[in-house]
């Protein structure tokens, strides 16, 4: 089966060439990348198991229909939720069928499980990622007050997505996540830079190449303030 995963936030998602990083959690990590990363893993275990996986990203009210396009039979996109609360829950389009329901119920119960945190349920909305395809779900795995329960249990969430997946679309689920080995998923590069005032538009260029990828924090000594 063909499975689109989407990038959530980033680079020209609702602006051509400017960078959205999403919410920010209380680390510094950027929605942006937390979410590609999680979407990395899962779908390293989709196609470990055989099935074809394509990613989306870029103008948001295009990406489920590149995706259709392309033949995939499920759309999921992964967030981070921003501002204040607690909990876990996943929309899905009023025209959503019973794939998309039933992948948004058992991601949200098995990760308010996991990580201890409410079940907000399943919720209608129109957005703009989940109008072209009937199985499209858009799921908003915590808040950042409970982002370092994410960050303890990251192989427990993408375990719980991924069997969502593949109880809604028919499969069988798995007992341990089929990736060889943690080596083959990137979920993010931290950079520390020790650098000159001079120099702080040198490596700002770099940063705004690669932001989807790394955190990029000043070292503690020796470089510029205000910039992570």
């Amino acid at each position: 089966m063909k499975f689109a995963l989407d990038y959530c936030h980033g680079k020209s998602n609702r602006s051509p060439n400017v960078y959205d990083p999403g919410a920010i959690m209380p680390d510094g990590t950027k929605e942006a990348v937390a979410g590609r990363g999680l979407q990395n893993r899962i779908g390293a275990d989709l196609k470990a198991l055989g099935h074809t996986v394509v990613y989306t990203e870029g103008a948001l009210s295009t990406r489920d229909d590149r995706a259709k396009a392309a033949g995939a039979g499920f759309f999921l996109s992964t967030h981070f939720n921003g501002g204040p609360g607690t909990g876990t829950e996943c929309f899905v389009d009023p025209s959503a069928t019973s794939k998309g329901k039933a992948f948004a119920k058992e991601a949200c119960a098995n990760i308010s499980a996991l990580l201890g945190i409410p079940n907000r349920g399943t919720k209608v909305n129109w957005f703009a990622v989940l109008r072209a395809n009937p199985n499209d779900a858009l799921l908003e795995v915590c808040f950042p007050a409970d982002f370092k329960k994410y960050q303890a249990h990251v192989d427990g969430v993408e375990f719980a997505i991924l069997n969502a997946l593949l109880h809604a679309n028919g499969y069988a689920g798995v007992t341990k996540l089929p990736r060889k080995q943690e080596a083959d998923v990137l979920d993010y590069i931290e950079v520390r830079v020790h650098a000159a005032k001079s120099d702080e538009l040198k490596y700002r260029s770099l940063a705004d190449t690669l932001q989807d990828f790394i955190i990029v924090k000043p070292a503690a000594k020796g470089s510029w303030k205000g910039w992570s």
